[in-house]
């Protein structure tokens, strides 16, 4: 006995619910019921009372109100023990189940459905034990299983999926900064619970222009244009999912300094006399160099012209000496480099 609509209608009032009673001389007495039942279970459950074995539309995966009724021995019985009903969980979900047959019959079939979805089948076993990756949100869960007799037993389950999936942390650059070209990325990220990173993507403007492996950390330079920028930094498990961050940068015009690298000797070294000093210089695109010099502790000792590079010796009694090697380009750039060094 059952009501069609109520209150404002079917998606209104009465929290959308209906009122629906069974009865019968194997119905359980007082009997309510904690699960979920829609239009389909109802239809299922009188074709099911009359032995009819043509479901149509939504009632060929819906379960029968089976809780209602004292047990039948003529269908198989089947035992969820994972997941729980009504509780949440993240994804993949385990599924643990075992059924036992009618009298005189064996266990010849299973089927997992989701939302009316079949998701995973097994065959003629007592029990399955099983993984199935399921989206985030509210779902309803048949575990279902044939015996030899071609009737079926099933459970129904209410789960909720939480989100399940990598946590990504950006640590340079931060969020709505400015910042050059190439762009220093450094990122880190965690799995999912029991998983492991297997890889990354870094897109900018929704471009893909980096990737890499399993790694739980990256440190990579982006060449960027000058503007505004949406950098999107993605990682996935072995799991499937994935965890994002998404950060926004504008990039500014930068100046390409000039920048000395002194070869030899190097920082607190020991050395004899002569020294020898070899240094090289990175210039601006379009720049040239102009002249070298060389201090030895601040008198100057050596200079050169536009060279790319210098190689000299210079003379330096025992003792503690300091060596300063200074360099201009075209463009009216100075750079320096400092360097400490103990004569013997």
């Amino acid at each position: 006995m059952t009501f069609d609509e109520c209150g404002g209608g079917t998606n209104g009032g009465c929290g959308a619910s209906v009122y629906t009673a069974l009865i019968g001389p194997k119905v359980i007495p007082h009997t309510v019921s904690s699960v979920l039942y829609h239009h389909e279970n109802s239809l299922r459950t009188m074709l099911d009372s009359l032995g009819i074995k043509d479901y149509p539309g939504a009632s060929a995966t819906a379960a029968d109100m089976s809780d209602f009724f004292e047990k039948n021995d003529s269908k198989p019985e089947v035992t969820v023990t994972s997941p729980a009903n009504n509780t949440s969980m993240g994804s993949p979900v385990l599924f643990q189940a075992s059924a036992t047959p009618s009298a005189g019959h064996t266990i010849s079939g299973w089927v997992i459905y989701v939302d009316s979805v079949n998701v995973y089948s097994a065959g003629a076993v007592m029990s399955i034990n099983t993984n199935v990756n399921m989206t985030a949100g509210k779902h309803t869960i048949i575990v279902r299983a044939w015996d030899t007799s071609g009737a079926y037993g099933d459970q129904t389950l209410n789960i909720t999926v939480t989100t399940n999936k990598p946590t990504v942390t950006v640590s340079t650059p931060t969020n709505n900064s400015t910042v050059g070209s190439p762009t220093n990325l450094k990122a880190s990220a965690t799995p999912s619970s029991g998983q492991k990173i297997c890889g990354w993507w870094v897109y900018v403007d929704s471009i893909g222009v980096y990737s890499a492996g399993t790694v739980n950390s990256i440190n990579t330079n982006l060449n960027t244009a000058v503007g505004a920028h949406q950098i999107v930094v993605r990682a996935w498990d072995t799991s499937g999912a994935y965890g994002d961050q998404t950060i926004n940068v504008t990039v500014k015009q930068t100046v390409q300094q000039l920048t000395i690298t002194v070869l030899s000797p190097t920082q607190g070294a020991t050395v004899g006399s002569p020294i020898n000093v070899q240094a090289i210089a990175n210039r601006p695109k379009g720049d040239w160099m102009k002249k070298w010099w060389v201090y030895l502790d601040n008198v100057q000792v050596f200079n050169a012209g536009a060279n790319p590079k210098i190689d000299t010796n210079i003379h330096a009694s025992s003792g503690n000496h300091t060596l300063k090697v200074e360099a201009q380009d075209t463009g009216g750039q100075t750079a320096q480099q400092v360097v400490t060094v103990t004569v013997k």
